[in-house]
């Protein structure tokens, strides 16, 4: 501790050195304590940062699971879609061939008849021509 001279109101040197010292020490410590207050605020920044990030990122990670839903069931219904459209042109495929079978029968058939149909006009034709011969001969 501070030794004062009483009788004589002084204070040795090494008293005042040593008192140098201390408040040498002394201001060290407070500016190593306002560092320290400085890095535990910055901390307490970084922590309610990292806060902010992780709060930030799981609402990005809910909007890309909720659109990674909405467009797996997009998806989902392309391919119903498509399985429903590949089914109408399976459909009309058969139908047009169903459709052609049908239109080549009808042909075949008319074609049939006209061939019978143009027989009957020979034999028609045929059977006129004798008549008018058989008429032409009765009449002269």
């Amino acid at each position: 501790m501070l030794e004062i001279d009483c009788e004589r109101g002084t204070v040795g040197e090494a008293d005042i050195a040593r008192l140098r010292e201390e408040v040498v020490l002394l201001q060290g410590e407070r500016e190593m304590r306002e560092k320290l207050e400085k890095l535990l605020d910055l901390q307490m920044m970084q922590v309610d940062i990292q806060k902010e990030l992780r709060a930030k990122t799981e609402a990005l990670l809910a909007v890309e699971q909720q659109t990674t839903t909405k467009l797996r069931q997009q998806v989902q219904a392309t391919k119903e879609s498509l399985r429903d459209l590949q089914q109408q042109l399976q459909e009309a495929r058969n139908s047009i061939t169903e459709d052609s079978s049908i239109l080549h029968e009808q042909k075949t058939e008319k074609e049939q008849a006209r061939s019978a149909m143009e027989e009957q006009l020979q034999r028609h034709r045929a059977f006129g021509k004798k008549l008018r011969e058989y008429l032409q001969l009765k009449t002269s």
